[in-house]
């Protein structure tokens, strides 16, 4: 499905009075960041960028965890990026598509700098009988790779899947944008999150306030 970016503002936060940011059609996009396993399934949700001179500087995922009476497990739900300038002030959070399974895990922050590089955990498609889930974990590097931050810290009771390769930004740039694909047909097998891309923009030209 051809990936479509719409000029709207997310909903504010009920957090401290930070806001979602604005999507933008003006940042400097560098580097479009790709999972090398993601599945086919599903339909993109909305691009959507950091404030102009922010970035990504922390995330959290929406997750199902396994239970013994649901058999339809869809691990990740939803994915959102927290933005914040280079002077490391707050500017708001950014997320594509969510789904109604799971709970919020708390913020996993880069403890300097930011997100400069993604990969995540997917189960390849079950087959008919199979129950699928794909992405079941997102993992950031931070500082080109100085820390990595992970989503889902506890252990996983669903089949696991594979990690995808790492997809970095180029020096001088780091993630600032999300765009995730999601699964639900309804009364059938639910995937959840099936695909995660994520976009850089240059640090060139943003100013320390």
């Amino acid at each position: 499905m051809r990936r479509v970016i719409a000029l709207v503002t997310v909903i504010a936060l009920g957090l401290a009075g930070v806001s979602g940011g604005a999507i933008s059609p003006r940042r400097r996009v560098t580097d479009t960041l790709i999972l090398d396993n993601g599945v086919d399934a599903g339909d993109w949700g909305l691009v959507e960028y950091c404030e102009d001179g922010s970035f990504a500087t922390a995330f959290e995922v929406k997750f199902e965890p396994y239970s013994l009476i649901d058999t339809d497990e869809t691990a990740i739900n939803a994915v959102r990026l927290y933005c914040s300038t280079l002077d490391h002030i707050l500017t708001g959070y950014v997320q594509s598509i969510e789904g109604q399974h799971g709970d919020w895990l708390g913020m996993r922050h880069c403890s300097t700098g930011f997100a400069t590089g993604m990969r995540a955990n997917v189960l390849e498609s079950q087959g008919i009988f199979g129950d699928d889930v794909a992405v079941e974990n997102v993992e950031l590097a931070c500082d080109d790779g100085k820390e990595v931050i992970t989503g889902v810290i506890e252990e996983a009771k669903i089949p696991y899947g594979e990690w995808s390769l790492w997809s970095r930004c180029s020096p001088g740039s780091a993630v600032c944008g999300i765009q995730t694909r999601f699964e639900n047909s309804g009364l059938g097998d639910d995937a959840g999150v099936t695909d995660v891309s994520m976009y850089c923009c240059s640090f060139n030209g943003t100013l320390v306030h």
